[in-house]
């Protein structure tokens, strides 16, 4: 496959900066003179606070006291112009995300951020849900397989924009799991299935599914059973760490470079914090690659059971939390 980089700076960029990134001072200040706060920051963490630290703080003040609709509709409009596409928008609008963030994090549930519900366990950021979702044809219909389906918001996303489709996903921590089957009940969403259970990796799928997709990260990347049990012309999407040539390519990441002596420390320490989203299509037996998203961050594959809820650290909301 040929890889493509579309970029705001540099050639090497890679894919997902170009529909989230990072400004500077100087890109902010250009933004701030033609586009309101929210599409000036992208509603991400550092953005926010970047804005803040040059404006002061009375539109963030504002942002928090907003109702939970508005804060909803001002999120679609970031990630509209972000390039994510309107059945996926329309589909995001009718699952009320707040729903599924813990109470202390509510006021952010609609900020284009991940959100911590346990060890292993998040909400996954709005923007990498609008990417993934994009990826999947309107028409897809029978059962899908999520792999780390946390409380559900993924899943009824999907189950949202395509209703011919049905979802079964595997959550490791039972604690967060139940939670989700509470939600889909009260949510009335039938379509989606909840197993307390870790995913057997190498056991042999018996079933046939038309879509299949990991959201938490592992050390591998495509795993056989999965791709064995997609049907033709089915999709899996799944996160793989970067390989050296990836790693070496500056200035992809260039904190990875400062964190880690080298790839392999990468490999041990690093390769959930920062992978590959891959996209792929099932063509004659064979998963075919079609496109790669770079720079995404996800939880870590679990393969043991827990039923606890610890607190986990969040970078991006603890930047918020402090302003």
């Amino acid at each position: 496959m040929e890889r493509v980089f579309y970029s705001l700076k540099s050639p090497l960029r890679p894919d997902y900066a170009s529909f989230f990134p990072t400004f500077n001072r100087t890109e902010l200040q250009v933004r701030s003179q033609q586009l309101p706060p929210h599409l000036v920051t992208l509603l991400t963490p550092r953005n926010i606070a970047s804005y803040v630290q040059y404006h002061g703080r009375e539109w963030w003040a504002w942002y928090l006291g907003l109702q939970s609709s508005v804060r909803s509709r001002m999120l679609l409009e970031v990630l509209g112009r972000c390039g994510i596409s309107k059945e996926t928008l329309a589909a995001m609008s009718e699952v009320p995300r707040h729903l599924f963030a813990p109470s202390e994090y509510e006021a952010l549930a609609y900020i284009n951020w991940s959100i911590p519900l346990a060890q292993g366990s998040c909400l996954s950021s709005p923007g990498v849900v609008g990417l993934m979702c994009d990826q999947i044809p309107l028409e897809a219909h029978g059962t899908g397989l999520e792999i780390g389906i946390g409380q559900g918001y993924h899943a009824c996303v999907l189950a949202s924009r395509c209703p011919q489709l049905r979802i079964r996903g595997f959550e490791a921590n039972i604690s967060i799991a139940q939670h989700g089957v509470d939600l889909a009940n009260r949510w009335g969403n039938r379509r989606v299935e909840i197993l307390a259970d870790c995913f057997d990796e190498n056991q042999s799928l018996r079933e046939e599914y038309s879509l299949a997709y990991h959201t938490v990260a592992h050390p591998i990347g495509r795993l056989v059973n999965i791709a064995e049990a997609v049907a033709d012309s089915g999709r899996y999407l799944y996160l793989r760490p970067l390989t050296i040539e990836e790693y070496s390519m500056r200035p992809i990441d260039m904190w990875l470079h400062r964190m880690y002596k080298g790839f392999d420390e990468y490999k041990v320490h690093g390769w959930a914090r920062i992978c590959v989203l891959v996209s792929g299509k099932k063509e004659g037996g064979t998963v075919n690659e079609v496109r790669r998203i770079f720079g995404v961050r996800f939880v870590s594959w679990q393969d043991t059971v827990q039923n606890d809820i610890e607190p986990v650290k969040n970078d991006g909301l603890s930047i918020l939390l402090t302003l």
